[in-house]
């Protein structure tokens, strides 16, 4: 199993969101990622520099990030299939909190821009 790079993760995340994604700020000396989907959260995607251990996290505020959504880890091993994985349940809780009418209006003006 072949361990991601933290730009991997990052190309990997631009690729995976395209127009959901907004803001994709990569610090490659800390390892971490951050970016804004649907113009409404906030999540970080990290990987540790000496044995390259994955996290993922919804940014609450400046002191707390959230590791678990709907009970479940947001992170769970640092290699492609658990990164796509990681990438779907963020989409999937992003999805469940917005109201289909938001995700109706984001959806065509993002086709119209």
């Amino acid at each position: 199993m072949e361990k991601l790079t933290i730009k991997d993760i990052y190309f990997l995340t631009l690729d995976y969101y395209e127009y959901k994604l907004t803001n994709p700020m990569l610090n490659s000396e800390k390892g971490e990622i951050s970016f804004v989907l649907y113009d409404s959260f906030t999540f970080t995607l990290s990987v540790e520099k000496r044995y390259g251990i994955f996290g993922a996290g919804l940014v609450l505020n400046s002191n707390q990030i959230l590791l678990e959504l709907l009970g479940e880890p947001l992170a769970v091993n640092n290699d492609k299939d658990s990164i796509m994985q990681t990438l779907a349940k963020m989409d999937n809780y992003c999805r469940l909190r917005l109201t289909d009418k938001f995700l109706a209006a984001y959806d065509q003006v993002q086709k119209n821009v």
